[in-house]
């Protein structure tokens, strides 16, 4: 059917189907002698039903076997191969008749109501699931108990336990119904227990069974503890949890991000504006002041240099071109002793007497040169001269800050 088929060439090889229904029908193909004869068993029946599927011919899409007034419920169904290695043993299609309308596509784990996006939490996972007094050991399947993921965890001490935490509005345990299992205490959140009977009540054993569940929580944090409740020796099991999918977060409709973006956009553009603005309005004020200051510096007599008691009191008259004085300064070097401290550049320079070569008028110190030429004493009449070596006559004179002092 649909252009498929499942086989198996290998003796004892399984194939297990979980379904909800009141009958089902098991379709396969016919054929010569490498066709292996099958067992087929329901709801863990240990006799099992054979189905030959020899032929002289090869026939496809045969009814090889069916079951019904199963009641209603989770059921299961297992196909092995009863023949030798090499012989064939196949699967074409099942059909179920439910009353509910049961499908594959629509069944969570083992076929149960579980929605099938639903997360599944292996008994192995022990970053979620802690264990107390239980065995160590892990149980695989066998026979025809097939667990999830070929795993199962169990106990037959009163009082072991296991806790189990999650997030989520659902919870679902899964484990296998045997007869040799025995009460089970349960509680959710700390609330008071539940009691179930986790015995398959016949000598069929199933597998992969809702146990219990709980729906409609709070979507928080919580948590799960199942107890060995019981006598010793009669077991409680665990092969898997199972919970829903995380709800997705809330996110912002686009016209809120849109608004807000823009609104951000706009607030930085105002923000631009009135920091240029107050910026150009403390440029204007300093220029403002540093005019107003200069106006009040303009308006101000310039200051002197090395001022003086008696040049504070006199007016400063004009110096002409390159520093030199009016008139010829006179040797007052014997005479006056304030005159050589005020004019220290006589102490590195001979005096000689005046020629008409390399002649030199001195320049005094500033204060000096805050007197006007008129105040000078009248017997200031000779000249004072010195030697500049490499000046001849045609050499324009040093700047006044040239002369080394």
């Amino acid at each position: 059917m649909d252009r498929t088929y499942h086989r198996s060439t290998q003796s004892n090889a399984d194939l297990v189907y979980f379904f909800q229904g009141d009958a089902i029908y098991y379709y396969g193909d016919r054929g010569p002698n490498n066709h292996a004869p099958a067992m087929v068993y329901i709801d863990g029946d240990d006799k099992g039903d054979m189905v030959l599927s020899n032929s002289s011919s090869a026939q496809y899409q045969q009814l090889l076997w069916s079951k019904s007034n199963l009641g209603p419920g989770d059921h299961e169904i297992v196909i092995s191969n009863a023949g030798s290695d090499g012989q064939v043993m196949g699967l074409d299609y099942l059909v179920i008749e439910s009353d509910h309308g049961f499908t594959s596509a629509g069944a969570g784990p083992a076929a149960s109501s579980i929605p099938p996006e639903a997360i599944i939490v292996d008994d192995n996972d022990l970053n979620l699931i802690t264990y107390t007094g239980w065995d160590t050991t892990v149980y695989s399947s066998r026979g025809r108990f097939f667990h999830y993921k070929n795993t199962m965890h169990r106990t037959n001490q009163p009082g072991s336990f296991l806790t189990f935490k999650f997030n989520g509005t659902a919870v679902w345990y899964i484990a296998g119904l045997f007869p040799d299992n025995g009460m089970v205490n349960i509680t959710l959140d700390n609330e008071s227990a539940v009691m179930i009977n986790g015995s398959s009540g016949s000598n069929a054993s199933l597998t992969q069974r809702i146990i219990w569940n709980a729906t409609e929580l709070p979507n928080r944090e919580h948590t799960v503890v199942i107890k060995h409740q019981d006598i010793a020796g009669l077991h409680v099991t665990l092969d898997y949890f199972s919970v829903p999918q995380p709800a997705p977060r809330a996110s912002l409709p686009i016209p809120v991000i849109v608004g807000s973006t823009l609104g951000g956009a706009a607030l930085l553009a105002l923000s631009i504006v009135w920091y240029m603005l107050m910026r150009r309005r403390r440029t204007s004020n300093v220029t403002i002041d540093d005019q107003s200051n200069s106006n009040h510096l303009n308006d101000r007599p310039r200051p002197l240099f090395n001022p003086t008691n008696e040049a504070m009191s006199q007016s400063l008259s004009l110096q002409p071109h390159w520093g030199y004085v009016t008139e010829p300064y006179t040797n007052q070097i014997e005479t006056s002793s304030s005159f050589v401290s005020n004019n220290r550049i006589m102490r590195s320079h001979k005096i000689r007497p005046s020629d008409n070569t390399n002649r030199l008028a001195y320049v005094p110190a500033a204060d000096t040169l805050y007197a006007s030429a008129s105040s000078m004493p009248s017997h200031y009449g000779s000249e004072v001269t010195r030697s500049e070596p490499g000046l001849d006559g045609n050499e324009e004179p040093p700047t006044y800050d040239q002369i080394n002092i």
